[in-house]
């Protein structure tokens, strides 16, 4: 799906609006129900600055998880770096919804690609944790 502004507000799960800035041409916010501003994106295109608006959207609900799941893997419980894995994939629609993001260890994100895994909750690990 070619970024738009209805691409971005699929995928964070915010309402997003251009607004005025003095250093870009193209300036979007992210706003929470609430009227808060999320996350900030700007460029000179208007693509470029709403896919910087998702990334920043993806790097603050990662951290969310990451905190969340107390920094640990949500398959092994192993406290190491962290990845987030996306329970609905991109490529099938997913987005970067904190409800659709896990935080896995590498070797736990890779097995779960190839399957070895179950993708989604671990209803025994969220007890756990």
């Amino acid at each position: 799906m070619p970024i738009s502004v209805a691409h971005a507000r699929k995928m964070t799960g915010y309402d997003v609006r251009r607004v005025q800035n003095e250093h870009f041409t193209w300036h979007f916010q992210a706003v929470d129900g609430l009227g808060e501003v999320i996350a900030e994106g700007g460029a000179q295109d208007e693509k470029q600055a709403l896919g910087i608006l998702i990334g920043a959207v993806y790097k603050i609900h990662c951290e969310i998880v990451r905190r969340q799941q107390q920094y640990r893997c949500s398959k092994c419980g192993v406290i190491k770096s962290l990845e987030c894995h996306h329970r609905v994939y991109r490529s099938h629609g997913g987005t970067h919804e904190i409800e659709n993001l896990e935080a896995t260890c590498n070797d736990c994100h890779r097995k779960i690609h190839k399957g070895v895994i179950h993708n989604g909750p671990d209803p025994v690990r969220e007890h756990v944790i």
